[in-house]
């Protein structure tokens, strides 16, 4: 592939801006196909567009994602050498792209090796804003687990409650069954009828409180 610095001139380059787009995901490239004048021109606007998409694919690939890569097809419409030279065609088929940054701002346009300089040069504001945004996340988390162990101190106090106040209900039925078994023990009277131990003469006399009609 023809080098410059408007073109593209490997994969070891691609391979460090795939590595640079990974650990950047708020910047973004645009991938611009080329072609020769051979052929027509519709075939070179579909060429050039499959050209830049190639470029685009291999940085996913890579590691960078699909939403910071847009890819754009000039056909032949903008050569840079004599098509009528052999060098010229090959010149003129390439790929050549721009780097923006989160703001949208062009940082780099004038090649890949000039793009990943500029990569590695940008302020890490967003790395680290993104690194606070981390942090505090973690720190939601561990309040979370607080409250937590919270809730689990607090399920275990009110078990045991439970188990206190379930033992004393036990008791208080207890205590609510012994004057009944009491009654239930005690010797009962029956009146009108004969008991034995009872005096059976009609002048004998009844137990206290007992008076005989006449």
């Amino acid at each position: 592939m023809p080098s410059g610095n408007r073109c593209l001139p490997g994969f070891p380059s691609l391979l460090r801006l795939a590595e640079l787009l990974q650990r950047r995901p708020d910047y973004h490239v645009r991938l611009q196909g080329h072609a020769d004048h051979i052929g027509s021109n519709s075939d070179n606007v579909e060429l050039a567009l499959r050209r830049a998409k190639a470029v685009g694919d291999f940085l996913v690939k890579y590691g960078a994602q699909g939403a910071q890569i847009t890819v754009e097809t000039y056909g032949e419409s903008r050569p840079t050498s004599d098509n009528s030279l052999g060098q010229g065609i090959w010149m003129n088929r390439r790929v050549t792209l721009s780097v923006a940054d989160v703001e949208g701002r062009v940082i780099s346009d004038q090649g890949i090796a000039a793009a990943i300089e500029s990569v590695m040069l940008a302020p890490t504001t967003a790395q680290g804003s993104c690194c606070d945004e981390t942090l505090t996340q973690m720190e939601k988390l561990d309040d979370i687990l607080a409250v937590l162990e919270g809730l689990k101190s607090e399920m275990k106090r009110l078990w045991r409650e439970r188990q206190v106040l379930e033992k004393d209900i036990g008791n208080l039925k207890q205590r609510q069954r012994e004057p009944e078994n009491q009654v239930a023990a005690a010797p009962r009277l029956q009146f009108g009828r004969t008991q034995p131990g009872l005096p059976q003469h009609k002048d004998a006399p009844g137990p206290p409180g007992y008076r005989r009609l006449v």
